[in-house]
């Protein structure tokens, strides 16, 4: 997981132009609802992205078609807040977070 999450922010989403972020609910945003408890994160990545992995990047002739994909990051943490605890742990990592 480390390996897919240090070759993600240092390599895919830098290279990707018209990624802002993982985009954060409004503030007005009710977070008792199951996803704001449930510790989860997640964001899809375009087709292209795929093809900026340098593990696929080499072998790209090898992909006729590209598929764009979803990428879930299931913490432990549960409860009212934890939500925005998995966005600081994932924050650590790197990952950028935008607001709408």
């Amino acid at each position: 997981m480390y390996e897919f999450l240090g070759t993600l922010t240092e390599f895919v989403l830098p290279r990707m132009r018209e990624f802002p972020g993982m985009l954060m609910p409004a503030g007005s945003a009710n977070m008792n609802t199951p996803s704001g408890v449930s510790g989860v994160v997640s964001f899809g990545l375009s087709p292209d992205a795929m093809g900026l992995f340098p593990q696929i990047e080499v072998n790209l002739d090898s992909y006729p078609k590209a598929y764009g994909f979803h990428i879930h990051f299931i913490t432990n943490a549960t409860g009212t807040g934890a939500q925005n605890r998995a966005r600081q742990l994932l924050s650590g990592f790197q990952i950028p977070f935008t607001r709408r």
